[in-house]
């Protein structure tokens, strides 16, 4: 659900907005934000930090057992003694 909110523009163009909107999006004091424009709109988002970025998944992939991994490991290291 998204609400309709309100906000000023000042006088030079700052976009004032209110604790409520910034605590439900995560944008605290001093936070970076990226500004998306496009269609009419600008869409702010608070800038992912170093921090945020390796905690997501880079690749989906599927969790592996103890046992598998040991048989991968195995596969592996015959695989290398080939060569």
């Amino acid at each position: 659900m998204q609400k309709r909110i309100e906000l000023r523009v000042g006088a030079k163009g700052e976009i004032y907005t209110t604790d409520s909107v910034r605590r439900a999006v995560g944008i605290a004091p001093r936070t970076v934000v990226v500004a998306e424009v496009g269609d009419g709109q600008l869409v702010l988002k608070p800038k992912e930090s170093a921090e945020d970025l390796l905690e997501k998944p880079r690749f989906k992939v599927l969790p592996v057992s103890p046992k598998q991994m040991s048989t991968l490991r195995g596969r592996l290291a015959k695989g290398l003694g080939e060569r």
